[in-house]
C-alpha cells in the first residue's frame, strides 16, 4: 500500500510539472502571437504613412510642373511668336504642336484597323486622351467614338471634350465660356497644301461647362463630326496614324 501511495505521488508530481510547462508555453505563444500582429499594425501603419507622403509629394510636383509649363505658354502668347502664323487648319501638325492655344490631344496608331473593327463589331470604339490642362488653367480631356453608328449615326465619327476637376478650379471663372475647336490634322508634306478638318463648339451655357462637382463632367462635342468617307480625302490618315488637336481660344 505504501508503494502505491508512492507511486501515486511520483506520478502526480510528474503530472503537474507537465501541466505546468504547457502553460507557460502557451502563454509564451500568446505572447509571441500578440507581438507579430502588433509588428504587423506598425507595418501597415508605416507603410501608409510613407504612401500618402509619396503621394503628397508627387501632387506637389505635378502642380509645380503644371504651373511652370502654364507660365511659358503665357510667356509664349505675351511675346506674340505665333501672331504671323496661318489659321490653325492651314498650320503644320509642328506649327500645332508648337502653338500655346493648341494641345495635340491625340494620337491614334493603328487608325485603320480601329475603325474597321469597330464598323464591324458595331461598337463605338472610344479613344481617350489623357487629361491636360488648357493654357487658362481649365483640366479637360477628349474622347473620340470612331463610329457612331449605334447611336444613330452612320458612317460618322463623333468627338467630345470633357470639364474635369482640377486644383485650381476655385480660381477659374465659371461656367467655361471658351470655344473649343476640334482639329483633325492634314499631314501633307506640301504645306501650302494642308487644309485640316475642324469644328468648333460654342459654349451657351450648358450643363457640362459648369464648374465639375465630381471627377469628370458629361461630354460635349458633335456625334457627327466628320464622315469616315471624308477620311481619304486628304492625308488626314498617313501610316496608319491619325492626330486630333483641340484649340482654346485664349
Amino acid at each position: 500500500t505504501h508503494m502505491n501511495s508512492c507511486n501515486f505521488l511520483v506520478h502526480s508530481a510528474s503530472g503537474s510539472a507537465k501541466q505546468s510547462d504547457v502553460e507557460i508555453l502557451e502563454a509564451k505563444l500568446e505572447s509571441l502571437i500578440f507581438e507579430v500582429s502588433t509588428l504587423k499594425k506598425k507595418h501597415r501603419n508605416d507603410i501608409k504613412q510613407v504612401s500618402a507622403k509619396h503621394e503628397a509629394d508627387l501632387k506637389e510636383i505635378k502642380i509645380k510642373h503644371d504651373q511652370e509649363v502654364r507660365q511659358l505658354r503665357e510667356q509664349i502668347a505675351f511675346l506674340g511668336i505665333y501672331t504671323n502664323l496661318p489659321p490653325t487648319f492651314l498650320q503644320t501638325l509642328e506649327q500645332l504642336t508648337l502653338n500655346p492655344a493648341v494641345i495635340v490631344a491625340l494620337e491614334i496608331p493603328n487608325f485603320t484597323r480601329k475603325l474597321n473593327e469597330a464598323i464591324c463589331s458595331n461598337s463605338y470604339g472610344a479613344i481617350e486622351s489623357d487629361p491636360f490642362y488648357t493654357s487658362h488653367g481649365y483640366r479637360m480631356k477628349i474622347s473620340v467614338y470612331l463610329n457612331e453608328g449605334p447611336c444613330g449615326y452612320t458612317g460618322y465619327m463623333g468627338v467630345y471634350f470633357y470639364l474635369m476637376q482640377s486644383d485650381y478650379d476655385d480660381s477659374l471663372k465659371w461656367p467655361f465660356d471658351k470655344p473649343v475647336t476640334f482639329i483633325v490634322v492634314d499631314q501633307q508634306n506640301d504645306e501650302s497644301q494642308i487644309e485640316s478638318f475642324e469644328e468648333c463648339v460654342i459654349p451657351n451655357g450648358e450643363k457640362a461647362l459648369n464648374k465639375p462637382s465630381v471627377e469628370s463632367n458629361e461630354g460635349l462635342g458633335f456625334g457627327q463630326f466628320m464622315l469616315h468617307s471624308a477620311l481619304g480625302t486628304r492625308q488626314y490618315v498617313r501610316n496608319h496614324t491619325v492626330y486630333i488637336a483641340v484649340a482654346i481660344e485664349p
